[in-house]
Protein backbone atom coordinates (compact mmCIF):
# COMPACT_ATOMS: atom_id res chain seq x y z
CA UNK A 1 0.00 0.00 0.00
CA UNK A 2 2.80 2.41 0.90
CA UNK A 3 4.60 1.71 -2.36
CA UNK A 4 1.36 2.31 -4.22
CA UNK A 5 1.04 5.71 -2.55
CA UNK A 6 4.63 6.50 -3.51
CA UNK A 7 4.09 5.53 -7.15
CA UNK A 8 0.84 7.49 -7.30
CA UNK A 9 2.59 10.56 -5.86
CA UNK A 10 5.44 10.28 -8.36
CA UNK A 11 2.96 9.96 -11.24
CA UNK A 12 1.02 13.01 -10.06
CA UNK A 13 4.22 14.98 -9.60
CA UNK A 14 5.48 14.01 -13.07
CA UNK A 15 2.15 15.01 -14.61
CA UNK A 16 2.10 18.35 -12.82
CA UNK A 17 5.65 19.18 -13.86
CA UNK A 18 4.83 18.18 -17.45
CA UNK A 19 1.96 20.68 -17.41
CA UNK A 20 4.33 23.37 -16.11
CA UNK A 21 6.73 22.54 -18.93
CA UNK A 22 3.94 22.84 -21.51
CA UNK A 23 2.73 26.13 -20.04
CA UNK A 24 6.20 27.66 -20.00
CA UNK A 25 7.02 26.37 -23.48
CA UNK A 26 3.78 27.79 -24.89
CA UNK A 27 4.57 31.17 -23.35
CA UNK A 28 7.94 31.15 -25.12
CA UNK A 29 6.06 31.46 -28.43
CA UNK A 30 4.60 34.82 -27.47
CA UNK A 31 7.11 36.09 -24.89
CA UNK A 32 10.63 36.35 -26.27
CA UNK A 33 12.74 36.04 -23.14
CA UNK A 34 15.94 34.00 -22.91
CA UNK A 35 15.42 33.17 -19.24
CA UNK A 36 11.93 31.86 -20.02
CA UNK A 37 13.39 29.46 -22.60
CA UNK A 38 15.88 28.20 -20.00
CA UNK A 39 13.08 27.62 -17.51
CA UNK A 40 10.91 25.84 -20.10
CA UNK A 41 13.83 23.51 -20.83
CA UNK A 42 14.40 23.06 -17.08
CA UNK A 43 10.81 21.95 -16.42
CA UNK A 44 11.00 19.62 -19.41
CA UNK A 45 14.14 18.02 -17.98
CA UNK A 46 12.44 17.65 -14.58
CA UNK A 47 9.33 16.07 -16.16
CA UNK A 48 11.53 13.55 -18.02
CA UNK A 49 13.49 12.83 -14.85
CA UNK A 50 10.35 12.13 -12.83
CA UNK A 51 8.94 10.01 -15.62
CA UNK A 52 12.11 7.92 -15.62
CA UNK A 53 11.90 7.62 -11.82
CA UNK A 54 8.40 6.20 -12.16
CA UNK A 55 9.60 3.80 -14.87
CA UNK A 56 12.59 2.70 -12.79
CA UNK A 57 10.35 0.89 -10.30
CA UNK A 58 8.94 -1.28 -13.10
CA UNK A 59 12.00 -1.68 -15.32
CA UNK A 60 13.69 -4.58 -13.55
CA UNK A 61 17.39 -4.67 -14.41
CA UNK A 62 17.09 -1.46 -16.38
CA UNK A 63 15.82 0.33 -13.31
CA UNK A 64 19.31 1.55 -12.43
CA UNK A 65 19.67 3.05 -15.92
CA UNK A 66 16.34 4.84 -15.53
CA UNK A 67 17.42 6.12 -12.12
CA UNK A 68 20.68 7.40 -13.63
CA UNK A 69 18.58 9.39 -16.10
CA UNK A 70 16.47 10.61 -13.19
CA UNK A 71 19.47 11.88 -11.22
CA UNK A 72 21.09 13.42 -14.27
CA UNK A 73 17.78 15.00 -15.37
CA UNK A 74 17.42 16.74 -12.02
CA UNK A 75 20.95 18.12 -12.35
CA UNK A 76 20.14 19.39 -15.83
CA UNK A 77 17.01 20.98 -14.36
CA UNK A 78 19.09 22.71 -11.70
CA UNK A 79 21.67 23.92 -14.23
CA UNK A 80 18.99 25.40 -16.51
CA UNK A 81 17.08 26.92 -13.57
CA UNK A 82 20.23 28.72 -12.37
CA UNK A 83 21.08 29.80 -15.94
CA UNK A 84 17.62 31.34 -16.30
CA UNK A 85 17.93 33.18 -12.98
CA UNK A 86 21.35 34.48 -13.99
CA UNK A 87 20.04 35.65 -17.35
CA UNK A 88 17.16 37.42 -15.63
CA UNK A 89 19.63 39.19 -13.35
CA UNK A 90 22.19 40.46 -15.85
CA UNK A 91 21.23 39.22 -19.30
CA UNK A 92 24.24 36.89 -19.52
CA UNK A 93 24.03 33.45 -21.11
CA UNK A 94 26.21 30.57 -19.85
CA UNK A 95 28.96 29.24 -22.06
CA UNK A 96 28.09 25.54 -22.23
CA UNK A 97 31.62 24.55 -23.20
CA UNK A 98 33.01 26.42 -20.20
CA UNK A 99 30.71 24.42 -17.90
CA UNK A 100 32.15 21.01 -18.81
CA UNK A 101 33.59 20.46 -15.32
CA UNK A 102 30.17 20.86 -13.73
CA UNK A 103 28.60 18.62 -16.36
CA UNK A 104 31.26 15.96 -15.77
CA UNK A 105 30.71 16.18 -12.02
CA UNK A 106 26.94 15.86 -12.51
CA UNK A 107 27.36 12.73 -14.65
CA UNK A 108 29.73 11.24 -12.08
CA UNK A 109 27.28 11.91 -9.23
CA UNK A 110 24.43 10.40 -11.25
CA UNK A 111 26.49 7.27 -11.97
CA UNK A 112 27.55 6.88 -8.33
CA UNK A 113 24.04 7.35 -6.97
CA UNK A 114 22.52 5.03 -9.57
CA UNK A 115 25.03 2.20 -9.05
CA UNK A 116 26.47 2.05 -5.55
CA UNK A 117 23.78 2.15 -2.81
CA UNK A 118 21.44 -0.86 -2.98
CA UNK A 119 18.39 0.94 -1.52
CA UNK A 120 16.82 3.87 -3.40
CA UNK A 121 16.06 5.64 -0.11
CA UNK A 122 19.79 5.77 0.60
CA UNK A 123 20.42 7.15 -2.85
CA UNK A 124 17.69 9.74 -2.46
CA UNK A 125 19.21 11.25 0.70
CA UNK A 126 22.40 12.61 -0.92
CA UNK A 127 20.41 13.55 -4.01
CA UNK A 128 18.03 15.65 -1.89
CA UNK A 129 20.94 17.49 -0.27
CA UNK A 130 22.49 18.19 -3.69
CA UNK A 131 19.15 19.56 -4.93
CA UNK A 132 18.85 21.69 -1.78
CA UNK A 133 22.21 23.25 -2.65
CA UNK A 134 21.05 23.84 -6.25
CA UNK A 135 17.88 25.61 -5.12
CA UNK A 136 19.91 27.68 -2.67
CA UNK A 137 22.26 28.71 -5.48
CA UNK A 138 19.30 29.66 -7.69
CA UNK A 139 17.92 31.73 -4.79
CA UNK A 140 21.24 33.59 -4.54
CA UNK A 141 21.13 34.36 -8.27
CA UNK A 142 17.80 36.18 -7.81
CA UNK A 143 19.03 38.50 -5.07
CA UNK A 144 21.37 41.03 -6.76
CA UNK A 145 18.86 42.21 -9.36
CA UNK A 146 17.78 45.82 -10.11
CA UNK A 147 15.72 47.46 -7.38
CA UNK A 148 12.76 48.03 -9.72
CA UNK A 149 12.47 44.29 -10.31
CA UNK A 150 12.89 43.43 -6.63
CA UNK A 151 9.50 44.99 -5.89
CA UNK A 152 7.67 42.71 -8.32
CA UNK A 153 5.38 40.07 -6.90
CA UNK A 154 6.78 37.38 -9.20
CA UNK A 155 10.34 37.90 -7.94
CA UNK A 156 9.21 37.80 -4.32
CA UNK A 157 7.18 34.62 -4.77
CA UNK A 158 10.04 32.98 -6.70
CA UNK A 159 12.47 33.75 -3.87
CA UNK A 160 10.05 32.33 -1.33
CA UNK A 161 9.54 29.22 -3.46
CA UNK A 162 13.28 28.68 -3.99
CA UNK A 163 13.97 29.14 -0.29
CA UNK A 164 11.11 26.73 0.47
CA UNK A 165 12.44 24.18 -2.05
CA UNK A 166 15.93 24.41 -0.57
CA UNK A 167 14.53 23.88 2.94
CA UNK A 168 12.24 21.05 1.82
CA UNK A 169 15.00 19.09 0.08
CA UNK A 170 17.35 19.71 2.99
CA UNK A 171 14.60 18.21 5.19
CA UNK A 172 14.37 15.22 2.82
CA UNK A 173 18.09 14.60 3.05
CA UNK A 174 18.13 15.13 6.81
CA UNK A 175 15.23 12.70 7.30
CA UNK A 176 17.09 10.01 5.35
CA UNK A 177 20.25 10.52 7.41
CA UNK A 178 18.29 10.42 10.69
CA UNK A 179 16.34 7.28 9.77
CA UNK A 180 19.52 5.50 8.64
CA UNK A 181 21.40 6.50 11.78
CA UNK A 182 18.53 5.54 14.08
CA UNK A 183 17.53 2.52 11.96
CA UNK A 184 13.90 3.63 11.96
CA UNK A 185 11.39 4.25 9.22
CA UNK A 186 10.17 7.65 8.13
CA UNK A 187 6.63 8.59 9.25
CA UNK A 188 4.01 7.27 6.83
CA UNK A 189 2.29 10.65 6.28
CA UNK A 190 5.66 12.10 5.32
CA UNK A 191 6.95 9.31 3.09
CA UNK A 192 3.64 8.55 1.33
CA UNK A 193 2.99 12.16 0.33
CA UNK A 194 6.59 13.19 -0.27
CA UNK A 195 6.02 13.74 -4.01
CA UNK A 196 2.89 15.80 -3.31
CA UNK A 197 4.83 18.13 -1.01
CA UNK A 198 7.44 18.54 -3.73
CA UNK A 199 4.78 19.19 -6.38
CA UNK A 200 3.14 21.94 -4.34
CA UNK A 201 6.43 23.78 -3.93
CA UNK A 202 7.47 23.16 -7.54
CA UNK A 203 4.11 24.42 -8.81
CA UNK A 204 4.52 27.56 -6.72
CA UNK A 205 7.99 28.04 -8.17
CA UNK A 206 6.78 27.37 -11.72
CA UNK A 207 3.93 29.85 -11.58
CA UNK A 208 6.15 32.48 -9.95
CA UNK A 209 8.57 32.15 -12.88
CA UNK A 210 5.67 32.60 -15.28
CA UNK A 211 4.63 35.69 -13.29
CA UNK A 212 8.12 37.13 -13.74
CA UNK A 213 7.87 36.81 -17.52
CA UNK A 214 4.35 38.24 -17.71
CA UNK A 215 5.30 41.15 -15.44
CA UNK A 216 8.24 41.87 -17.74
CA UNK A 217 5.93 41.94 -20.74
CA UNK A 218 3.36 44.07 -18.91
CA UNK A 219 5.98 46.68 -17.98
CA UNK A 220 7.32 46.64 -21.54
CA UNK A 221 3.80 47.24 -22.85
CA UNK A 222 3.28 50.04 -20.34
CA UNK A 223 6.51 51.70 -21.48
CA UNK A 224 5.49 51.28 -25.12
CA UNK A 225 2.04 52.74 -24.38
CA UNK A 226 3.67 55.66 -22.59
CA UNK A 227 5.92 56.31 -25.60
CA UNK A 228 2.92 56.11 -27.92
CA UNK A 229 0.98 58.49 -25.67
CA UNK A 230 3.86 60.97 -25.71
CA UNK A 231 4.11 60.66 -29.49
CA UNK A 232 0.36 61.11 -29.83
CA UNK A 233 0.42 64.17 -27.57
CA UNK A 234 3.33 65.56 -29.55
CA UNK A 235 1.54 65.03 -32.84
CA UNK A 236 -1.60 66.57 -31.37
CA UNK A 237 0.37 69.60 -30.24
CA UNK A 238 1.88 69.93 -33.70
CA UNK A 239 -1.57 69.66 -35.27
CA UNK A 240 -2.99 72.35 -32.95
CA UNK A 241 0.02 74.68 -32.74
CA UNK A 242 1.46 77.26 -35.12
CA UNK A 243 5.03 76.30 -35.99
CA UNK A 244 6.40 79.87 -36.03
CA UNK A 245 4.91 81.41 -32.91
CA UNK A 246 3.92 78.42 -30.79
CA UNK A 247 0.41 79.88 -30.49
CA UNK A 248 -2.66 77.73 -31.07
CA UNK A 249 -4.16 77.57 -34.58
CA UNK A 250 -7.74 77.57 -35.89
CA UNK A 251 -8.09 73.80 -35.45
CA UNK A 252 -7.22 74.18 -31.78
CA UNK A 253 -9.77 76.99 -31.50
CA UNK A 254 -12.55 74.73 -32.75
CA UNK A 255 -11.60 72.01 -30.25
CA UNK A 256 -11.41 74.46 -27.34
CA UNK A 257 -14.75 76.07 -28.19
CA UNK A 258 -16.34 72.62 -28.11
CA UNK A 259 -14.68 71.94 -24.76
CA UNK A 260 -15.90 75.28 -23.36
CA UNK A 261 -19.42 74.48 -24.49
CA UNK A 262 -19.34 71.04 -22.86
CA UNK A 263 -18.32 72.46 -19.49
CA UNK A 264 -20.71 75.41 -19.87
CA UNK A 265 -18.03 78.05 -19.62
CA UNK A 266 -19.33 81.57 -19.00
CA UNK A 267 -18.78 84.71 -21.00
CA UNK A 268 -15.63 86.64 -21.70
CA UNK A 269 -13.91 88.82 -24.25
CA UNK A 270 -12.56 88.17 -27.73
CA UNK A 271 -9.67 90.36 -28.89
CA UNK A 272 -8.33 90.50 -32.44
CA UNK A 273 -4.73 91.77 -32.71
CA UNK A 274 -3.29 92.74 -36.10
CA UNK A 275 0.33 93.62 -36.85
CA UNK A 276 0.54 96.99 -38.62
CA UNK A 277 2.64 97.44 -41.76
CA UNK A 278 3.82 93.83 -42.10
CA UNK A 279 4.06 94.31 -45.87
CA UNK A 280 6.35 97.30 -45.36
CA UNK A 281 8.60 95.21 -43.05
CA UNK A 282 8.72 92.29 -45.50
CA UNK A 283 9.44 94.55 -48.50
CA UNK A 284 11.99 96.71 -46.75
CA UNK A 285 13.81 94.25 -44.49
CA UNK A 286 12.89 90.80 -45.79
CA UNK A 287 10.52 88.05 -44.75
CA UNK A 288 12.83 86.94 -41.93
CA UNK A 289 12.30 90.36 -40.32
CA UNK A 290 8.55 89.96 -40.85
CA UNK A 291 8.61 86.57 -39.12
CA UNK A 292 10.57 88.11 -36.24
CA UNK A 293 7.93 90.82 -35.90
CA UNK A 294 5.10 88.26 -35.85
CA UNK A 295 6.97 86.19 -33.23
CA UNK A 296 7.54 89.33 -31.12
CA UNK A 297 3.80 90.04 -31.14
CA UNK A 298 3.00 86.48 -30.09
CA UNK A 299 5.49 86.66 -27.21
CA UNK A 300 4.17 90.05 -26.12
CA UNK A 301 0.62 88.70 -26.09
CA UNK A 302 1.67 85.67 -24.02
CA UNK A 303 3.35 87.99 -21.52
CA UNK A 304 0.30 90.26 -21.25
CA UNK A 305 -2.35 87.59 -20.69
CA UNK A 306 -3.27 85.30 -17.82
CA UNK A 307 -2.26 81.66 -17.62
CA UNK A 308 -5.70 80.37 -18.67
CA UNK A 309 -6.17 82.84 -21.52
CA UNK A 310 -5.71 81.49 -25.02
CA UNK A 311 -3.83 83.00 -27.98
CA UNK A 312 -4.51 81.76 -31.53
CA UNK A 313 -2.72 82.69 -34.72
CA UNK A 314 -5.77 83.67 -36.73
CA UNK A 315 -4.10 84.66 -40.00
CA UNK A 316 -0.74 85.70 -41.41
CA UNK A 317 -0.28 88.73 -39.15
CA UNK A 318 -3.45 88.45 -37.08
CA UNK A 319 -4.00 86.90 -33.65
CA UNK A 320 -7.13 86.05 -31.71
CA UNK A 321 -7.15 86.17 -27.90
CA UNK A 322 -9.95 84.65 -25.83
CA UNK A 323 -10.15 85.78 -22.20
CA UNK A 324 -12.92 84.06 -20.23
CA UNK A 325 -14.40 85.71 -17.15
CA UNK A 326 -13.14 89.24 -17.94
CA UNK A 327 -14.89 92.44 -18.92
CA UNK A 328 -14.18 94.51 -22.02
CA UNK A 329 -12.73 97.35 -19.93
CA UNK A 330 -10.34 95.03 -18.12
CA UNK A 331 -9.11 93.59 -21.41
CA UNK A 332 -8.52 97.02 -22.98
CA UNK A 333 -6.50 98.05 -19.93
CA UNK A 334 -4.46 94.86 -20.11
CA UNK A 335 -3.64 95.36 -23.81
CA UNK A 336 -2.24 98.81 -23.13
CA UNK A 337 0.93 96.98 -21.99
CA UNK A 338 1.50 95.71 -25.53
CA UNK A 339 2.98 99.04 -26.64
CA UNK A 340 5.67 98.86 -23.96
CA UNK A 341 6.53 95.25 -24.81
CA UNK A 342 6.79 96.03 -28.54
CA UNK A 343 8.59 99.38 -28.20
CA UNK A 344 12.05 98.04 -28.97
CA UNK A 345 12.18 94.81 -31.02
CA UNK A 346 15.32 93.66 -32.77
CA UNK A 347 14.26 92.49 -36.21
CA UNK A 348 16.29 90.25 -38.49
CA UNK A 349 18.65 92.36 -40.61
CA UNK A 350 18.08 95.49 -38.53
CA UNK A 351 20.91 97.52 -37.02
CA UNK A 352 18.89 98.93 -34.12
CA UNK A 353 15.73 97.99 -32.20
CA UNK A 354 12.54 98.92 -34.03
CA UNK A 355 9.07 99.72 -32.79
CA UNK A 356 6.40 97.18 -33.76
CA UNK A 357 2.85 98.48 -33.74
CA UNK A 358 -0.41 96.54 -33.55
CA UNK A 359 -4.09 97.36 -33.78
CA UNK A 360 -6.39 95.71 -31.22
CA UNK A 361 -10.13 95.21 -31.49
CA UNK A 362 -12.16 93.99 -28.51
CA UNK A 363 -15.70 92.63 -28.09
CA UNK A 364 -17.41 90.87 -25.19
CA UNK A 365 -19.68 87.80 -25.31
CA UNK A 366 -22.13 86.61 -22.66
CA UNK A 367 -21.92 82.89 -23.53
CA UNK A 368 -19.59 80.71 -25.58
CA UNK A 369 -22.40 80.24 -28.10
CA UNK A 370 -21.97 83.95 -29.04
CA UNK A 371 -18.19 83.84 -29.44
CA UNK A 372 -18.27 83.86 -33.27
CA UNK A 373 -20.29 87.06 -33.26
CA UNK A 374 -17.88 88.58 -30.73
CA UNK A 375 -14.92 87.70 -32.95
CA UNK A 376 -16.57 89.37 -35.92
CA UNK A 377 -17.27 92.47 -33.82
CA UNK A 378 -13.70 92.55 -32.48
CA UNK A 379 -12.38 92.19 -36.03
CA UNK A 380 -14.51 95.14 -37.15
CA UNK A 381 -13.32 97.16 -34.15
CA UNK A 382 -9.72 96.35 -35.04
CA UNK A 383 -10.16 97.50 -38.64
CA UNK A 384 -11.85 100.71 -37.45
CA UNK A 385 -8.87 101.47 -35.20
CA UNK A 386 -6.42 100.59 -37.97
CA UNK A 387 -8.25 102.79 -40.49
CA UNK A 388 -8.35 105.69 -38.03
CA UNK A 389 -4.62 105.28 -37.39
CA UNK A 390 -3.87 105.25 -41.14
CA UNK A 391 -6.00 108.34 -41.68
CA UNK A 392 -4.20 110.17 -38.87
CA UNK A 393 -0.87 109.14 -40.34
CA UNK A 394 -1.87 110.45 -43.77
CA UNK A 395 -2.97 113.76 -42.25
CA UNK A 396 0.33 114.05 -40.39
CA UNK A 397 2.29 113.24 -43.53
CA UNK A 398 0.28 115.80 -45.51
CA UNK A 399 0.95 118.46 -42.86
CA UNK A 400 4.66 117.76 -42.97
CA UNK A 401 4.62 117.96 -46.74
CA UNK A 402 2.68 121.26 -46.68
CA UNK A 403 5.08 122.77 -44.15
CA UNK A 404 8.06 121.85 -46.25
CA UNK A 405 6.50 123.45 -49.32
CA UNK A 406 5.74 126.70 -47.40
CA UNK A 407 9.33 126.98 -46.16
CA UNK A 408 10.66 126.55 -49.65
Amino acid sequence: MEQLFNLFGIAVQAGGIALLALLTASLCRSIDRTYLRYWAAAWTAMAIALGMLFVSFHAGRLGRVAQFVYFLGEYVFGFLLIAGCRNLRNGMEPDLLAQWRWMLAACACAVVLAVLPPDFTLRFGPQALIMAAIFGLAFSRLRPIPRARQRRLGIRVARMALAGMAALFALHGGMVLVTVAMQTAEPFFYRAFLSIYDLVMEATLGFSLVMIATEDVREELERANARLARSRDGMERLAHTDSLTGAFNRRAFESMVEEWRERSAGGGVAAVVDLDNLKWINDGMGHAAGDAAILAVAQALAGSLRRDDRVFRWGGDEFLCVLLGMSEAEVRARFQQLGERLGAVMLHGGTAPARVEVSVGVAAFRTVALIDAAIAAADADMYRIKSARKAARRVAEAAVTAGTTFIQ
